[in-house]
């Protein structure tokens, strides 16, 4: 888990920012430290890239269970033997996924 106590102050004009992003990336790596398992839609457009680092902390965790839905694999993490990946989504699938045993 990380320590967000060591993040350096910036001027008074960026602090409400960067509480509100201290706040939301301890929210987020708590939650990836959680969960069984890990779905990215790769193809909803994201203003932060947040799931390409999302999906190193996840492997970088030695967590293996990634679903990445969307229609090309975006980032190199998404070539790794242990990432699944489907090109279109499918809810059928994705609960399969999600329901199956045993988790790695």
């Amino acid at each position: 888990m990380f320590d967000f106590t060591g993040v350096p102050e910036r001027t008074t004009k960026y602090n409400n920012w960067r509480d509100t992003s201290i706040e939301w990336a301890r929210r987020d790596t708590e939650d990836l430290e959680a969960a069984d398992a890990l779905i990215i839609l790769a193809d909803q457009k994201s203003s932060t890239g947040g799931f390409h680092f999302e999906a190193g902390y996840y492997l970088g965790r030695g967590k293996t269970d990634i679903l990445v839905v969307g229609s090309e694999r975006t980032q190199m993490f998404f070539w790794l033997p242990c990432v699944r990946w489907m090109p279109h989504l499918n809810l059928d699938k994705i609960v399969e996924f999600v329901t199956m045993k045993p988790r790695g």
